[in-house]
């Protein structure tokens, strides 16, 4: 069975676990927790996927950096993975839950860019197109891109609506480089 498909079942068993004792919103912050510290900590990473260090030891280590900061399900869990000796999948089952839960919340994710910082109403005005186009809410992720000279880039799953000035730019150049005015001799 491929990681994946592993951590897709251990996250869906705590969501489902979450919901049954009514802390789904406490177990959700949890795993935002330790994702952005995975994500954010290359050496936390390392230590879970080393086959150096014991699962003994990285219960400890997880219980010294989260004991205090997570639900006693949570710490429950880090038990269990340590056990099972699945603690080097922790990073991915953490992502994972937070994509189910927001499957089953109707949210999903998009990520606008944009040459500078954009306000409130603009913010608004691209929710409620990612809302219009899917049916579901939307979490928006913003990033500013230097390179773009103007307009916006938004990214909704696999599809991406590119109206920048850029890209623009780029379909001139090219209809100029395919000149079907000059005849051919």
């Amino acid at each position: 069975m491929s990681e994946a498909q592993i951590a897709e079942r251990y996250a869906k068993s705590l969501l489902d676990l979450a919901i049954e004792r009514n802390v789904l919103e406490l177990i959700l912050g949890d795993m935002k927790l330790i994702a952005a510290s995975c994500k954010g900590s290359r050496d936390l990473l390392l230590m879970l996927k080393s086959p150096i260090i014991k699962f003994d030891k990285k219960l400890s280590i997880l219980n010294a950096i989260f004991k205090d900061k997570v639900q006693p399900i949570t710490t429950v869990f880090f038990e269990l993975l340590a056990k099972r000796q699945r603690e080097t999948l922790l990073y991915p089952i953490a992502l994972e839950f937070i994509n189910e839960y927001n499957e089953r919340k109707g949210i999903i994710k998009a990520q606008l860019y944009t040459p500078v910082q954009v306000d409130d109403s603009l913010r608004a005005q691209f929710g409620k197109i990612v809302e219009e186009r899917t049916g579901k809410k939307v979490e928006l992720e913003e990033f500013v891109k230097e390179g773009l000279i103007g307009g916006y880039i938004l990214r909704i799953g696999d599809t991406q609506i590119d109206n920048s000035v850029k890209t623009k730019l780029n379909n001139i150049k090219r209809s100029f480089s395919e000149n079907h005015y000059i005849p051919k001799l």
